[in-house]
């Protein structure tokens, strides 16, 4: 009988040796649990503070990359369109520039809707926006190969003052290479 007694004793030792042991590590993992949901936490704040600032850049980008190609179709087309970019955010964190056209009230796709003319104009806006954005600042030359060879015949005259204004302004030369005389300085 004593013998058995022993054995029971030696067990709940055993037993109650496993329990603080588990209790133990129950402490320690509810600590790991709480400071992962800290981390998480502030890993979610620092992730909303860059896609606010994210934001605000997409913006004054949309604003100074709109207003430049804008400024451009207003120059060469007699009913002209705004262009602006919206932007479709896919998966959270990345997005994707959808460039607009807008006219009347109606929007347009620029790829499908419009002429090639349109096309031409918002593609050469949309290169001088570029070279502006460059980061470090490279020469401001553009050198371009017939860029405006779909624009209409009667609309090269605005081209030249659309790249006369714009050269102007932004502090820009344009190297184009053209068989048009109307844009040919």
């Amino acid at each position: 009988m004593k013998h058995y007694g022993i054995d029971l004793q030696s067990r709940y030792d055993r037993l109650k040796g496993q329990e603080d042991t588990l209790l133990n590590q129950r402490g320690e993992l509810i600590k790991d649990i709480e400071q992962l949901i800290k981390e998480s936490e502030e890993w979610s704040e620092a992730l909303d503070i860059c896609l606010t600032a994210g934001k605000a850049i997409q913006d004054r980008l949309v604003f100074y990359i709109s207003s430049i190609v804008t400024k451009a179709l207003k120059t060469v087309f007699p009913n002209p369109y705004t262009f602006r970019m919206d932007y479709n955010v896919r998966g959270g964190t990345k997005s994707q520039a959808i460039p607009i056209l807008e006219r009347d009230g109606e929007e347009y796709d620029p790829l499908s809707s419009c002429g090639g003319g349109v096309v031409d104009v918002i593609s050469f806006a949309l290169r001088v926006s570029c070279l502006l954005l460059t980061r470090p600042s490279p020469n401001r030359v553009l050198i371009l190969d017939e860029p405006f060879r779909f624009v209409s015949r009667d609309l090269q005259p605005r081209v030249r003052e659309m790249l006369e204004m714009l050269s102007d302004e932004l502090k820009i030369q344009f190297i184009i290479v053209t068989h048009e005389e109307e844009i040919q300085g």
